[in-house]
């Protein structure tokens, strides 16, 4: 058994188009002035952004039993579920709605023994959660109680 989770593309587009318009920013002042220090500051931060971005940002997550498979625009990373500690959420958001503000919830983060890693960036349905917690249960019962908690908590 496994479950999916996708990313949202508007964020992934926005990501894009912000790192575009620095490029075109960049390009314009290049032409109008020629290179300076901060024509080169700024193309390589840049530079650096965007590969960060392409290597880091999930397209596609899945669970299964052997662990987590996250796919990036360049590359597929496959975390062990013996590697991660800890399941959390990113800080979620306020949405205005017909009947008020409403409290989003943020994202699925591993906490791993190198560092944390963003599975997904949106907020998860509370069916999405417990699939994934049914799942784990036989991989790992105390990371099937993490999610149930973070997903009951931000409800």
């Amino acid at each position: 058994m496994s479950v999916i989770a996708r990313c949202s593309a508007v964020r992934l587009l926005g990501a894009v188009a912000g790192a575009l318009f620095i490029v075109l920013v960049l390009a314009v002042r290049i032409h109008d002035l020629g290179w300076g220090a901060l024509e080169v500051v700024l193309g390589c931060a840049t530079f650096v952004s965007l590969a960060l971005m392409a290597a880091t940002y999930p397209l596609r997550t899945v669970f299964d039993a052997e662990g987590v498979r996250i796919r990036t625009p360049v590359r597929t990373r496959v975390i062990p579920w013996l590697e991660v500690q800890s399941v959390r959420r990113t800080r979620g958001r306020q949405v205005v709605t017909s009947s008020g503000l409403r409290a989003m919830r943020g994202g699925l983060v591993l906490v791993t023994r190198r560092g944390t890693v963003l599975v997904t960036d949106r907020c998860d349905s509370a069916e999405f959660a417990e699939q994934l917690a049914t799942m784990l249960d036989r991989v790992s019962p105390a990371l099937a109680d993490s999610i149930r908690s973070t997903s009951a908590s931000t409800r």
